[in-house]
């Protein structure tokens, strides 16, 4: 099995996005959190960016995997949404501080490949951001812990916060081999 990677941009989003949908719901199948109408609706207002970017990997043909994202804007309300507690200093944005992996995702028979580790590198290896920074399902412990093997930290928590369904997690860029 040879994955090969393929960048894409804002530009190729329209022709893409029924793939996208359709690897969304291939590799949430059976799974109760997917929901394929509000990840098209999530890809819609991603894809609206102009700094937007996706790598898709393919066995021969056959798409295999995904991972997209953009730098946060000035103006984002992504950390308020996430960790209002945070001091000014930390979720200050400027369009080119912090860049938002925003979806990853691999169909079953890939999985444990090395795969999502590929598509997650190639998309932020040529980043010029500080950080990059996602939200995962605290009860997805084995994603959380990938994350954490891949040099991922997560984002301080509020000193009161009571039991969390979702963290941020935070990454250092540019990324390690």
């Amino acid at each position: 099995m040879t994955v090969e990677l393929h960048h894409f941009r804002r530009d190729d989003a329209p022709g893409l996005r029924q793939l996208l949908l359709d690897l969304y719901t291939d590799v949430y199948v059976g799974d109760p959190v997917g929901d394929t109408a509000a990840f098209g609706e999530r890809l819609d207002r991603w894809c609206t960016s102009p700094t937007w970017e996706c790598v898709i990997g393919y066995d021969g043909q056959e798409a295999v995997g995904y991972a997209f994202g953009s730098p946060l804007p000035p103006d984002t309300d992504w950390w308020t949404r996430t960790a209002p507690h945070l001091s000014l200093d930390w979720i200050a944005e400027t369009g080119s501080r912090t860049f938002t992996l925003a979806e990853l995702g691999v169909r079953k028979p890939w999985r444990k490949t090395g795969v999502a580790r590929r598509m997650h590198h190639e998309l932020l290896a040529p980043r010029t951001e500080a950080r990059a920074v996602l939200r995962v399902l605290t009860s997805r412990t084995c994603l959380v812990e990938h994350y954490e093997s891949w040099g991922y930290a997560h984002v301080p928590p509020a000193p009161a916060e009571g039991v969390r369904k979702v963290c941020a997690m935070v990454l250092a860029l540019p990324i390690k081999a």
